[in-house]
């Protein structure tokens, strides 16, 4: 790979290139091939998202690990790692702190794996841990809580049950929360209110995609006067909300919750997934902006609320 003379200057040019890459992720393994210069720009971004299905295929061996509190990594890891996620075109060795700088964004699922991501890719601020409680591991939660977290998804019921104490310094930094993974009981969820309260002092968005799906129905193990107690006590608690968004079907049984406030927002989806969560990060807008969009018009139509009728519902 060779360096072709800048037309633009250098700022400029990088600008452009990042501009490019951020807009069009999947050009990134193209324009790594511009010249070395440019791969140097735009490597790093090939993993400010890192998501676990990504990299089983590209290092299947991590399959085959089995992390526990005695295991250590190869001291290249980190580099291998990175060039396995990386076309092999002009690879150079990696520092062991290269994921610590560039990852921000991190899906994962199962403990072995996230145990491992989680003790590499220590720079990470917005996290989609779908891990379910079979597969749960305690050594998993210090790995976890010594994150720095803006954004976080995962299933509430797991922090309620294996962190109870208010001031962790975990939750300090975390604005926004999504609670995702299976429903919970009506006696567990009558203590979410209270922890988000507690546990969260800069929490300002939050939704709950709690459906459980058996095909060909997708049912929830909250009913609908279950959901409203909750978001209503949420909204209450949490003095710092500004946003709650409920994900909502309209099968058999479930309602939309009546919460007339002006921050509950209505999303008509089977739930929040990993997918969404990638269109959320690579989209121009997420959907935290377009709930925000939904809340404002209420502000300049105080009637949006129809007594009369049915809840008013608003689609983001």
């Amino acid at each position: 790979m060779s360096d072709i003379e800048p037309l633009f200057p250098p700022e400029l040019e990088q600008a452009i290139f990042e501009c490019a890459a951020e807009s069009a992720h999947e050009c990134i393994p193209v324009l790594l091939l511009v010249c070395s210069r440019v791969y140097h720009w735009i490597e790093p971004m090939q993993f400010r998202t890192i998501t676990a299905s990504r990299i089983r295929l590209a290092l299947p061996s991590l399959a085959l690990l089995r992390y526990d509190d005695s295991y250590e990594l190869p001291q290249d890891f980190p580099s291998r790692l990175a060039e396995a996620l990386t076309p092999a075109v002009y690879h150079k060795p990696k520092s062991p702190d290269f994921l610590h700088r560039h990852v921000r964004n991190l899906s994962t699922d199962k403990t072995d794996i996230s145990a491992l991501l989680f003790s590499l890719c220590t720079g990470v601020t917005n996290l989609y841990f779908r891990v379910f409680f079979e597969d749960l591991k305690p050594s998993i939660f210090p790995l976890l809580f010594a994150l720095k977290l803006r954004r976080l998804s995962m299933p509430l019921q797991l922090l309620v049950d294996n962190l109870s104490s208010p001031g962790h310094p975990f939750f300090s930094t975390i604005t926004h929360f999504q609670a995702i993974g299976r429903g919970a009981l009506d006696t567990e969820a009558t203590h979410w209110p209270e922890f988000l309260a507690t546990h969260f002092p800069a929490l300002t968005h939050v939704s709950f995609s709690l459906w459980n799906v058996s095909f060909p129905a997708v049912l929830s193990t909250i009913d609908g006067a279950g959901m409203q107690n909750l978001y209503t006590e949420v909204l209450r608690r949490c003095t710092t909300l500004q946003v709650l968004v409920h994900f909502f079907v309209r099968i058999g049984s479930i309602h939309v919750p009546d919460v007339r406030d002006i921050r509950a927002v209505g999303v008509k989806s089977e739930g929040f997934h990993e997918s969404d969560w990638l269109e959320d990060i690579r989209g121009s807008t997420d959907l935290w902006t377009r709930a925000e969009v939904v809340i404002e018009e209420r502000h300049l139509v105080p009637s949006w609320i129809r007594i009369h009728r049915s809840p008013s519902v608003n689609h983001v």
